[in-house]
């Protein structure tokens, strides 16, 4: 069996007296998407930031690459993350630079390439989200789908292996939604990059996930592909998938639980 890009093993993470991931453990295979579902307040962001190397779990392991990527130095850590890309909730576009000098950022600060090789790496990656035409606009004349293609493109920037996306498709309308799941599974079947994608869209889970990591509460719910989410009989995991309002507000996440999950 083959080195998972990721491994998860017994991740537990507090905030004070908060639990907000417990026991957490899963794998992820080279090319594939993982969807990480689950209402707000249940861990995800928190999830991606200990994927990320941001925050150290209390106990357990976290694997990238084949990797412990706790027991790196520092150095080690940094060299990592130039492999992985990542988009945020907002995009993080800065506003006062283009398009295009917001993807040559990484380039500038990661490499010492000269700047015709920096300006022909950045029209790749701008026409590979569909942007070059748009390249010279600032992140305020463009629509929010465009902000969030930019963002990939951004995070394209260092050729990683593997792309990590927070709500990629948060605040857009269906048809730039459909366009940024179209651009994940591009990026998978042309380039072999393994995502990992926190979203709330079901239509969307339907249209890029291989495998699906659903958490309740800071637990793991259901760990499978995408037919053992829609095929489940479990009554939490139905209530997500068919959008439950009214079952799922017998046990709320509390507002609290939503803020410590998000800027922890």
């Amino acid at each position: 069996m083959s080195t998972p890009v990721i491994e998860v093993e017994g991740v537990h993470r507090s905030f004070g007296s908060h639990k907000v991931l417990r026991n957490i453990s899963f794998r992820l295979e080279e090319g594939q998407t993982l969807c990480i579902l689950g209402a707000s307040g249940d861990g995800k962001t928190t999830l991606l930031k200990v994927l990320m190397g941001v925050l150290r779990p209390d106990e357990g392991r976290v694997s990238i690459f084949g990797q412990d990527i706790y027991a790196m130095s520092t150095e080690e850590l940094l060299d990592l993350r130039r492999s992985i890309g990542v988009t945020f909730q907002s995009g993080a576009l800065l506003n006062s630079m283009s398009l295009a000098e917001n993807v040559a950022l990484p380039l500038e600060y990661h490499t010492e390439l000269d700047d015709d090789t920096i300006a022909t790496m950045v029209k790749i990656k701008l026409q590979q989200v569909g942007l070059l035409d748009a390249a010279d606009q600032r992140p305020a004349e463009v629509s929010g789908g465009m902000k969030k293609r930019a963002a990939v493109a951004r995070a394209l920037a260092m050729d990683p292996r593997m792309l990590l996306y927070d709500e990629p498709s948060a605040g857009l309308d269906p048809i730039a939604t459909a366009r940024i799941d179209r651009l994940i599974n591009d990026l998978k079947n042309g380039m072999g990059i393994t995502n990992v994608v926190v979203t709330h869209e079901m239509e969307s889970v339907r249209r890029i996930a291989d495998r699906v990591l659903l958490q309740y509460r800071g637990s793991v719910l259901l760990d499978g592909t995408l037919d053992d989410l829609l095929e489940s009989s479990e009554p939490r995991v139905q209530q997500f998938v068919n959008g439950d309002l009214e079952s799922l507000a017998l046990a709320p996440t509390t507002l609290a639980a939503y803020h410590r999950d998000l800027l922890q």
